[in-house]
Protein backbone atom coordinates (compact mmCIF):
# COMPACT_ATOMS: atom_id res chain seq x y z
CA UNK A 1 0.00 0.00 0.00
CA UNK A 2 2.67 2.16 0.91
CA UNK A 3 4.31 1.29 -2.36
CA UNK A 4 1.08 1.96 -4.43
CA UNK A 5 0.68 5.65 -2.42
CA UNK A 6 4.30 6.72 -3.16
CA UNK A 7 3.31 5.64 -7.09
CA UNK A 8 0.48 7.42 -7.72
CA UNK A 9 2.24 10.86 -5.77
CA UNK A 10 5.24 10.27 -8.47
CA UNK A 11 2.38 10.68 -11.53
CA UNK A 12 0.68 13.46 -9.97
CA UNK A 13 -1.89 11.78 -8.63
CA UNK A 14 -3.42 12.91 -5.18
CA UNK A 15 -4.86 9.89 -3.23
CA UNK A 16 -5.62 9.67 0.51
CA UNK A 17 -5.28 6.03 2.05
CA UNK A 18 -8.24 4.13 3.45
CA UNK A 19 -7.06 1.56 5.94
CA UNK A 20 -6.48 -1.32 5.29
CA UNK A 21 -6.63 -1.50 1.33
CA UNK A 22 -8.43 0.89 0.09
CA UNK A 23 -7.77 4.26 -1.37
CA UNK A 24 -9.23 7.37 -2.64
CA UNK A 25 -8.60 8.91 -5.92
CA UNK A 26 -9.21 12.69 -6.65
CA UNK A 27 -10.13 12.81 -10.11
CA UNK A 28 -9.84 16.06 -11.84
CA UNK A 29 -13.84 17.81 -12.71
CA UNK A 30 -14.87 15.02 -11.10
CA UNK A 31 -15.58 13.22 -8.04
CA UNK A 32 -13.08 11.50 -6.49
CA UNK A 33 -12.63 7.58 -6.80
CA UNK A 34 -12.74 5.26 -3.92
CA UNK A 35 -11.53 1.87 -5.17
CA UNK A 36 -9.88 -1.45 -3.24
CA UNK A 37 -6.68 -2.92 -3.58
CA UNK A 38 -6.98 -6.19 -1.47
CA UNK A 39 -6.53 -8.26 -4.61
CA UNK A 40 -3.35 -6.35 -5.82
CA UNK A 41 -1.94 -7.26 -2.55
CA UNK A 42 -2.52 -10.77 -2.45
CA UNK A 43 -1.04 -10.78 -5.86
CA UNK A 44 1.92 -9.33 -4.61
CA UNK A 45 1.95 -12.21 -2.06
CA UNK A 46 3.16 -14.35 -4.85
CA UNK A 47 6.26 -12.27 -6.08
CA UNK A 48 9.54 -11.29 -4.63
CA UNK A 49 9.66 -7.78 -2.79
CA UNK A 50 12.06 -6.49 -5.66
CA UNK A 51 8.77 -6.91 -7.85
CA UNK A 52 6.77 -4.83 -6.36
CA UNK A 53 7.29 -1.85 -7.74
CA UNK A 54 6.72 -3.15 -11.23
CA UNK A 55 3.39 -4.27 -10.14
CA UNK A 56 2.19 -1.03 -8.43
CA UNK A 57 3.14 0.54 -11.65
CA UNK A 58 1.19 -1.37 -13.44
CA UNK A 59 -1.81 -0.75 -10.87
CA UNK A 60 -1.11 2.73 -11.29
CA UNK A 61 -0.85 3.29 -14.74
CA UNK A 62 -4.34 1.21 -15.35
CA UNK A 63 -6.37 3.17 -13.49
CA UNK A 64 -4.48 6.56 -15.30
CA UNK A 65 -4.89 4.84 -18.87
CA UNK A 66 -8.82 3.97 -18.15
CA UNK A 67 -9.45 7.50 -16.99
CA UNK A 68 -7.32 9.75 -19.71
CA UNK A 69 -9.19 7.45 -22.63
CA UNK A 70 -12.10 9.09 -21.02
CA UNK A 71 -10.63 12.11 -21.40
CA UNK A 72 -9.49 12.91 -17.99
CA UNK A 73 -6.57 14.74 -17.91
CA UNK A 74 -5.19 12.35 -14.61
CA UNK A 75 -1.52 12.28 -13.80
CA UNK A 76 1.58 13.24 -15.80
CA UNK A 77 0.55 11.64 -18.77
CA UNK A 78 -1.16 8.85 -20.96
CA UNK A 79 0.75 5.51 -20.36
CA UNK A 80 0.34 3.29 -22.95
CA UNK A 81 0.30 -0.51 -22.31
CA UNK A 82 2.89 -3.04 -22.34
CA UNK A 83 2.01 -4.91 -25.72
CA UNK A 84 1.19 -1.13 -27.08
CA UNK A 85 4.32 -1.66 -29.85
CA UNK A 86 2.93 1.28 -31.83
CA UNK A 87 3.09 4.15 -28.87
CA UNK A 88 5.94 2.01 -27.10
CA UNK A 89 8.25 2.19 -29.73
CA UNK A 90 7.53 5.91 -30.66
CA UNK A 91 8.58 6.78 -27.24
CA UNK A 92 11.58 4.65 -27.31
CA UNK A 93 12.53 5.94 -30.76
CA UNK A 94 12.65 9.74 -29.31
CA UNK A 95 13.70 8.79 -26.04
CA UNK A 96 17.07 7.46 -28.14
CA UNK A 97 17.00 10.79 -30.01
CA UNK A 98 17.34 12.92 -26.97
CA UNK A 99 13.73 13.72 -26.49
CA UNK A 100 11.26 12.66 -23.21
CA UNK A 101 8.65 12.24 -24.95
CA UNK A 102 5.28 11.11 -23.59
CA UNK A 103 1.59 10.38 -24.25
CA UNK A 104 -0.97 13.14 -23.13
CA UNK A 105 -3.95 10.97 -24.35
CA UNK A 106 -4.44 8.20 -26.56
CA UNK A 107 -3.51 10.50 -30.11
CA UNK A 108 -1.29 13.12 -29.00
CA UNK A 109 2.59 13.18 -28.17
CA UNK A 110 4.24 15.53 -26.16
CA UNK A 111 8.00 16.66 -25.86
CA UNK A 112 9.82 19.16 -24.08
CA UNK A 113 10.65 22.49 -25.37
CA UNK A 114 11.93 25.15 -22.78
CA UNK A 115 11.85 25.99 -19.49
CA UNK A 116 10.01 23.22 -18.47
CA UNK A 117 7.16 23.57 -21.13
CA UNK A 118 5.99 21.15 -23.56
CA UNK A 119 4.80 20.71 -27.24
CA UNK A 120 2.16 18.37 -28.27
CA UNK A 121 1.39 16.94 -31.72
CA UNK A 122 -1.50 14.33 -32.89
CA UNK A 123 -0.03 11.40 -33.87
CA UNK A 124 -3.42 9.80 -35.30
CA UNK A 125 -1.98 9.08 -38.68
CA UNK A 126 0.95 6.89 -37.27
CA UNK A 127 -1.15 5.21 -35.08
CA UNK A 128 -3.83 4.15 -37.78
CA UNK A 129 -0.88 2.39 -39.56
CA UNK A 130 0.58 0.76 -36.14
CA UNK A 131 -2.76 -0.08 -34.29
CA UNK A 132 -2.28 -4.16 -33.25
CA UNK A 133 0.69 -4.32 -35.04
CA UNK A 134 3.55 -6.23 -33.67
CA UNK A 135 6.75 -4.84 -32.86
CA UNK A 136 8.64 -5.33 -36.12
CA UNK A 137 6.05 -3.38 -38.09
CA UNK A 138 6.39 -0.66 -35.20
CA UNK A 139 10.20 -0.24 -35.96
CA UNK A 140 9.50 -0.04 -39.74
CA UNK A 141 6.23 2.51 -39.78
CA UNK A 142 8.53 4.35 -36.94
CA UNK A 143 10.94 6.68 -38.47
CA UNK A 144 9.33 9.12 -40.81
CA UNK A 145 6.65 9.85 -37.94
CA UNK A 146 9.62 10.46 -35.43
CA UNK A 147 11.51 12.80 -37.76
CA UNK A 148 8.34 14.30 -38.04
CA UNK A 149 8.07 15.20 -33.88
CA UNK A 150 11.79 16.27 -33.67
CA UNK A 151 11.32 18.64 -36.79
CA UNK A 152 7.85 19.95 -34.78
CA UNK A 153 10.27 20.33 -31.71
CA UNK A 154 12.50 22.43 -33.55
CA UNK A 155 10.65 24.82 -35.57
CA UNK A 156 8.37 25.26 -32.06
CA UNK A 157 11.30 25.61 -30.17
CA UNK A 158 12.51 28.12 -32.51
CA UNK A 159 10.20 29.76 -32.41
CA UNK A 160 9.52 29.79 -28.59
CA UNK A 161 13.42 31.44 -28.11
CA UNK A 162 12.67 33.93 -30.79
CA UNK A 163 13.26 37.72 -30.33
CA UNK A 164 10.56 40.10 -31.40
CA UNK A 165 13.11 41.53 -33.62
CA UNK A 166 12.42 38.18 -35.68
CA UNK A 167 8.51 38.27 -36.42
CA UNK A 168 7.55 39.94 -40.16
CA UNK A 169 4.12 40.08 -42.00
CA UNK A 170 4.45 38.41 -45.29
CA UNK A 171 1.31 38.76 -48.07
CA UNK A 172 0.55 35.28 -49.32
CA UNK A 173 -2.53 34.38 -52.00
CA UNK A 174 -5.03 32.53 -49.83
CA UNK A 175 -5.58 29.97 -53.23
CA UNK A 176 -2.46 29.24 -53.12
CA UNK A 177 -2.55 27.01 -49.63
CA UNK A 178 -3.90 23.77 -49.63
CA UNK A 179 -7.65 23.50 -48.53
CA UNK A 180 -7.56 24.37 -44.77
CA UNK A 181 -4.22 24.84 -44.28
CA UNK A 182 -4.48 28.98 -44.35
CA UNK A 183 -6.47 28.48 -41.08
CA UNK A 184 -4.02 26.72 -39.11
CA UNK A 185 -1.67 29.64 -39.95
CA UNK A 186 -1.38 32.78 -37.65
CA UNK A 187 -2.60 35.34 -40.25
CA UNK A 188 -5.15 37.49 -41.44
CA UNK A 189 -7.09 37.95 -44.64
CA UNK A 190 -6.34 41.45 -45.81
CA UNK A 191 -9.21 41.16 -48.66
CA UNK A 192 -10.09 39.17 -51.39
CA UNK A 193 -6.95 36.13 -51.99
CA UNK A 194 -4.70 37.76 -49.88
CA UNK A 195 -3.67 36.67 -46.46
CA UNK A 196 -1.08 38.23 -44.23
CA UNK A 197 0.75 35.68 -42.03
CA UNK A 198 3.00 36.05 -39.41
CA UNK A 199 6.48 34.73 -40.01
CA UNK A 200 9.63 33.85 -38.20
CA UNK A 201 12.72 35.15 -40.29
CA UNK A 202 15.63 33.62 -39.79
CA UNK A 203 18.92 33.51 -41.59
CA UNK A 204 18.05 30.64 -43.75
CA UNK A 205 14.32 30.71 -44.39
CA UNK A 206 10.90 32.93 -43.66
CA UNK A 207 8.93 30.53 -41.71
CA UNK A 208 5.18 30.94 -41.40
CA UNK A 209 3.80 30.56 -37.88
CA UNK A 210 1.38 28.42 -37.29
CA UNK A 211 -1.16 29.16 -34.66
CA UNK A 212 -0.25 25.84 -32.34
CA UNK A 213 3.24 27.31 -32.57
CA UNK A 214 2.15 30.25 -31.55
CA UNK A 215 0.24 29.25 -28.51
CA UNK A 216 3.53 27.64 -26.97
CA UNK A 217 4.90 31.21 -26.78
CA UNK A 218 1.99 32.85 -24.56
CA UNK A 219 2.05 35.78 -26.70
CA UNK A 220 -1.19 37.12 -27.45
CA UNK A 221 -1.72 37.33 -31.19
CA UNK A 222 -2.45 41.25 -31.05
CA UNK A 223 0.51 42.03 -29.83
CA UNK A 224 2.80 39.51 -32.08
CA UNK A 225 0.96 41.21 -35.25
CA UNK A 226 2.13 44.51 -33.56
CA UNK A 227 5.52 43.65 -33.51
CA UNK A 228 5.55 41.55 -36.81
CA UNK A 229 3.79 44.82 -38.67
CA UNK A 230 6.39 47.08 -36.70
CA UNK A 231 9.32 44.82 -37.65
CA UNK A 232 8.30 44.70 -41.13
CA UNK A 233 7.20 48.59 -42.10
CA UNK A 234 10.66 48.86 -40.88
CA UNK A 235 12.68 47.29 -43.53
CA UNK A 236 13.98 49.40 -46.12
CA UNK A 237 11.85 50.18 -49.05
CA UNK A 238 12.84 52.62 -52.19
CA UNK A 239 10.21 54.83 -53.44
CA UNK A 240 10.07 55.94 -57.10
CA UNK A 241 7.68 57.88 -58.90
CA UNK A 242 6.58 56.91 -62.92
CA UNK A 243 4.80 58.73 -65.66
CA UNK A 244 2.69 56.10 -67.54
CA UNK A 245 -0.07 57.86 -70.01
CA UNK A 246 0.69 61.13 -68.27
CA UNK A 247 -0.22 59.93 -65.13
CA UNK A 248 1.92 59.69 -61.70
CA UNK A 249 2.37 55.97 -60.69
CA UNK A 250 4.69 54.76 -57.48
CA UNK A 251 6.91 51.62 -57.14
CA UNK A 252 7.73 50.67 -53.75
CA UNK A 253 10.21 48.13 -53.90
CA UNK A 254 12.54 46.11 -51.64
CA UNK A 255 15.24 43.51 -51.65
CA UNK A 256 13.15 41.04 -48.91
CA UNK A 257 9.80 39.66 -48.93
CA UNK A 258 8.10 41.66 -46.57
CA UNK A 259 7.38 45.10 -48.94
CA UNK A 260 3.59 44.39 -48.52
CA UNK A 261 3.54 45.45 -44.97
CA UNK A 262 3.72 49.23 -46.55
CA UNK A 263 0.33 49.18 -46.94
CA UNK A 264 -0.35 49.41 -43.07
CA UNK A 265 1.57 52.64 -43.68
CA UNK A 266 0.63 53.68 -47.25
CA UNK A 267 0.51 57.45 -46.41
CA UNK A 268 4.34 57.80 -45.67
CA UNK A 269 5.25 57.49 -49.06
CA UNK A 270 1.86 59.43 -50.39
CA UNK A 271 1.24 62.96 -49.86
CA UNK A 272 -2.46 63.43 -50.37
CA UNK A 273 -5.09 60.30 -50.28
CA UNK A 274 -8.49 61.63 -50.42
CA UNK A 275 -10.00 59.40 -52.52
CA UNK A 276 -7.89 56.39 -51.59
CA UNK A 277 -5.49 54.39 -53.61
CA UNK A 278 -5.22 51.73 -56.54
CA UNK A 279 -2.60 48.75 -55.77
CA UNK A 280 -1.31 45.69 -56.65
CA UNK A 281 0.72 43.44 -55.14
CA UNK A 282 2.10 41.27 -57.57
CA UNK A 283 5.08 39.85 -56.14
CA UNK A 284 6.68 39.99 -52.10
CA UNK A 285 8.95 42.70 -53.13
CA UNK A 286 6.99 45.35 -54.87
CA UNK A 287 3.72 47.25 -54.58
CA UNK A 288 2.61 49.51 -57.48
CA UNK A 289 0.11 52.24 -56.44
CA UNK A 290 -1.66 55.48 -58.16
CA UNK A 291 -3.57 57.83 -55.75
CA UNK A 292 -7.13 58.40 -57.38
CA UNK A 293 -7.87 62.02 -57.67
CA UNK A 294 -4.58 63.55 -58.82
CA UNK A 295 -4.95 66.26 -61.02
CA UNK A 296 -3.63 64.14 -63.77
CA UNK A 297 -5.21 61.08 -62.99
CA UNK A 298 -7.96 59.32 -65.29
CA UNK A 299 -9.75 56.37 -62.86
CA UNK A 300 -10.23 54.19 -65.73
CA UNK A 301 -6.94 54.69 -67.68
CA UNK A 302 -4.96 54.22 -64.69
CA UNK A 303 -7.19 50.90 -63.39
CA UNK A 304 -6.16 49.18 -66.70
CA UNK A 305 -2.03 50.03 -66.68
CA UNK A 306 -2.09 49.35 -63.32
CA UNK A 307 -3.88 45.80 -63.85
CA UNK A 308 -0.92 45.42 -67.17
CA UNK A 309 2.01 46.18 -65.04
CA UNK A 310 0.55 43.36 -62.36
CA UNK A 311 -0.06 41.14 -65.09
CA UNK A 312 3.59 41.58 -66.29
CA UNK A 313 5.24 40.84 -63.12
CA UNK A 314 3.16 37.80 -62.31
CA UNK A 315 4.20 36.46 -65.59
CA UNK A 316 7.80 37.40 -65.05
CA UNK A 317 8.05 36.04 -61.00
CA UNK A 318 8.78 32.43 -59.47
CA UNK A 319 6.29 33.03 -56.98
CA UNK A 320 3.89 35.43 -57.80
CA UNK A 321 1.48 36.99 -55.51
CA UNK A 322 -1.34 38.51 -57.28
CA UNK A 323 -2.30 40.44 -60.34
CA UNK A 324 -5.80 41.25 -58.24
CA UNK A 325 -5.23 44.99 -58.34
CA UNK A 326 -7.00 46.61 -55.00
CA UNK A 327 -8.92 50.04 -53.51
CA UNK A 328 -6.87 51.16 -50.52
CA UNK A 329 -9.96 52.48 -48.74
CA UNK A 330 -9.42 56.24 -47.60
CA UNK A 331 -10.79 54.92 -44.54
CA UNK A 332 -7.28 53.21 -44.15
CA UNK A 333 -5.53 56.23 -43.36
CA UNK A 334 -6.95 56.32 -40.11
CA UNK A 335 -6.07 53.24 -39.12
CA UNK A 336 -3.73 52.03 -36.37
CA UNK A 337 -0.07 50.75 -38.11
CA UNK A 338 -1.06 47.01 -37.02
CA UNK A 339 -4.63 47.12 -38.02
CA UNK A 340 -5.17 45.70 -41.61
CA UNK A 341 -5.78 48.21 -44.30
CA UNK A 342 -9.61 48.66 -46.23
CA UNK A 343 -8.48 46.21 -49.49
CA UNK A 344 -11.55 46.08 -51.91
CA UNK A 345 -11.03 43.84 -55.29
CA UNK A 346 -11.44 46.37 -58.27
CA UNK A 347 -11.08 45.38 -61.90
CA UNK A 348 -11.45 46.68 -65.23
CA UNK A 349 -12.38 45.66 -68.61
CA UNK A 350 -11.86 47.36 -71.86
CA UNK A 351 -13.87 46.85 -74.92
CA UNK A 352 -12.12 48.92 -77.50
CA UNK A 353 -14.11 48.06 -80.77
CA UNK A 354 -17.38 49.10 -78.65
CA UNK A 355 -15.37 51.97 -77.29
CA UNK A 356 -16.73 50.29 -73.58
CA UNK A 357 -15.55 49.57 -70.25
CA UNK A 358 -16.91 47.30 -67.74
CA UNK A 359 -16.05 47.58 -64.03
CA UNK A 360 -16.10 44.75 -62.04
CA UNK A 361 -16.50 45.24 -58.17
CA UNK A 362 -18.38 43.51 -55.36
CA UNK A 363 -18.23 47.11 -53.83
CA UNK A 364 -20.84 49.89 -54.62
CA UNK A 365 -19.07 52.78 -53.38
CA UNK A 366 -15.78 52.83 -55.42
CA UNK A 367 -18.52 52.54 -58.24
CA UNK A 368 -19.82 55.46 -57.22
CA UNK A 369 -16.46 57.37 -56.63
CA UNK A 370 -15.49 56.25 -60.04
CA UNK A 371 -18.67 58.00 -61.50
CA UNK A 372 -17.95 60.99 -59.22
CA UNK A 373 -14.38 61.28 -60.47
CA UNK A 374 -14.87 60.40 -64.15
CA UNK A 375 -17.98 63.81 -64.21
CA UNK A 376 -15.02 65.96 -62.61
Amino acid sequence: MSLLLETYGRHGVEVEHLPPTGMRIQIPGNDPLETDYADAIERAGDLTPEQYPELAEQVVFALIRNVREQGVPLGTHYPPRPDDHGRQVLIRVLHELGHSARFEDPQTISVPLRDGERGAMDMSDYLSRVEGADLDTAFDEVTPFAEAVVKRVSEVADLSKASSEQLRVRLYPESGFPDGVASTLLGRRMGADLFETVALDTPDTVQPVTREQHEETGRSEEATHAEAVANSVAEPVEVSHHDFGGMNFVHIGGEHPYVSAQLHVLTRHLERTPHGVLVAIPVPQVILAHVLGEESSHPVAALELLQNMADRFVEEAERPITSQVYWWHPSSRDRAESELPDMRAVRIEIDQEQGSASLFTDDEEFGDLMQSLLAK
